[in-house]
């Protein structure tokens, strides 16, 4: 397991990834536990368990350049309780 996808959501240091990096989300901008990031194969992503991510919440995730970034479970549910975006916690 990559050492980014279990750090708690922090404001961006030099010593953290970069906002725009593979393993934030760009929704949030908080640690998307994404495998893909740290070089593991994308079976092994959480988000391949997923049945549906909501077509709104990948759509925006693309419009704010996460088209190679994925979006973090918690966005994922936040939006399919709420029907809205998640704030950014970085």
């Amino acid at each position: 397991m990559c050492d980014r996808m279990i750090r708690p959501a922090v404001p961006v240091t030099p010593s953290e990834p970069a906002a725009d990096s593979p393993s934030r989300c760009p929704i949030c901008g908080g640690p998307n536990a994404c495998t893909m990031a740290c070089g593991a194969a994308a079976r092994a992503c959480w988000c391949m368990a997923v049945a549906d991510i909501p077509v709104e919440l990948r759509a925006e995730a693309n419009r704010r350049g996460g088209d190679e970034r994925c979006v973090c479970e918690a966005c994922v549910d936040h939006f399919r309780r709420t029907g809205r975006l998640r704030r950014h916690v970085a």
